[in-house]
């Protein structure tokens, strides 16, 4: 006996702007990532995250995906309308959403720190915490991401990985590598140099 297709989902999904115009927010009606926040650039693909973000990633225009709880931020290259883009990526959602594994988180060699490997360093987790409190949110708000790599005690040398874009938001000039760097040798190593990986898509 044939099966009847699958139908797309009824997903509600509500839009929230950044102040970034390339970024913006997708708040679903359920849970996107259950572990720990996922970046995902579409030049390097969805690495195994499935259908849904395959999806996303492989709509024209969109550069970036950032998956956290139940938001998923998009971020993409201006050169079309965001109503029409926004239409084509709630349609591919809602078409893959049932096919999408919250817990599956990438294995980027390093680019995330994932739950597990921040019990395991003090170090980053103590930076972690740093950053929480005002870096990261400031971040988070005009689209972008902070990944911690690694510390390097005896060289002082923080390795992050950063996402998303903010080059042409208000006030961008106030989170630049210089402010987190400066930030993190007031409030954790006065000799702190912050290293950005070479594979970031930070455009701020």
């Amino acid at each position: 006996m044939a099966t009847a297709p699958k139908t797309p989902a009824a997903v509600d999904i509500f839009v929230q702007e950044t102040p970034s115009p390339r970024a913006h927010k997708l708040i679903i009606d359920r849970l996107i990532q259950s572990g720990p926040d996922a970046g995902y650039n579409a030049d390097t693909g969805a690495e195994g995250a499935g259908p849904m973000v395959t999806a996303i990633l492989t709509t024209p225009h969109v550069t970036h995906a950032y998956l956290s709880t139940n938001v998923i931020t998009i971020t993409h290259d201006r050169e079309t309308d965001w109503p029409v883009l926004e239409k084509e990526i709630r349609a591919r959602i809602c078409a893959t959403i049932a096919m999408h594994d919250p817990a599956f988180h990438p294995n980027r060699s390093g680019t995330t720190v994932t739950a597990d490997a921040t019990e395991n360093d003090q170090d980053l987790a103590d930076i972690a915490r740093l950053l929480d409190r005002s870096v990261r949110p400031y971040i988070e708000s005009h689209g972008g991401e902070i990944y911690l790599l690694a510390y390097d005690e005896k060289s002082h040398q923080l390795n992050i990985d950063l996402q998303g874009t903010c080059g042409d938001c208000a006030g961008s000039s106030g989170i630049t590598l210089q402010a987190i760097e400066g930030f993190l040798r007031k409030h954790y190593d006065p000799q702190m140099e912050v290293i950005v990986a070479a594979n970031s898509s930070w455009d701020w």
